[in-house]
């Protein structure tokens, strides 16, 4: 198969080609596998333009990959840009709608790259759409950033930034409150118990009984 013309994308980066069978590829230079291409055979004012040139299997096969990163980039700034994502979630979402494991892969790289996809900034607001829900604990925001995907070290992390000493007073009376409307009364002894086991510090702990 011959590649039989050449054009510039919507971006900079992204280039068209035209194949001998009638076909089109649409794809970002970046996903290119370097070993294969030199980015100067996309360029149509190269002495070395790829324009007539017969791929060899290798070569179409690294088109073809290139073209459907870019299939899935766009899948996947959708999701981002309807809501932020974490890099377990965007895989999971990716995957769910068929895309290949590979494609995904070198994407979430790039975007990750970039910026567009950050698990500590998707642990914090992910965090502080919580901290005010009654019934919430620093090991029940931990296991809710686990069961999302993020690994331990980001989310415990980022539920030590969030929780200062004033969100964790907060954090633990409302958790108190819900305990409260159970029946665990802040007179209870096992109150003590529960609370560490909820993850909240001593300090936090004394602080709500001495107030109380």
């Amino acid at each position: 198969m011959n590649v039989i013309s050449l054009g510039f994308g919507a971006e900079s980066d992204i280039r068209h080609v035209g194949l001998s069978d009638g076909s089109s590829l649409l794809f970002r230079l970046c996903y290119l596998s370097p070993d294969i291409f030199d980015e100067n055979l996309f360029w149509p004012d190269s002495p070395d333009c790829i324009v007539g040139r017969e791929l060899e299997p290798g070569e179409e096969e690294a088109l073809l990959f290139a073209a459907e990163c870019l299939t899935v980039e766009k899948a996947a700034l959708n999701l981002v840009a309807y809501a932020e994502q974490s890099v377990f979630g965007l895989n999971r979402k990716l995957a769910q709608r068929g895309h290949g494991r590979a494609g995904i892969k070198a994407v979430l790289a790039r975007l990750c790259d970039l910026g567009l996809v950050d698990d500590e900034r998707y642990c914090r607001f992910w965090l502080e759409a919580r901290l005010a829900r009654e019934g919430m604990s620093p090991a029940r925001l931990l296991a809710g950033l686990y069961g999302k995907g993020v690994a331990r070290g980001p989310a415990t992390s980022a539920v030590e930034a969030l929780l200062d000493d004033d969100a964790e007073d907060l954090l633990l009376a409302n958790f108190v409150r819900k305990l409260e409307r159970r029946g665990t009364s802040t007179g209870d002894p096992a109150l003590k118990y529960v609370l560490r086991r909820e993850g909240f510090s001593g300090r936090a702990i004394e602080v709500f009984l001495e107030d109380g």
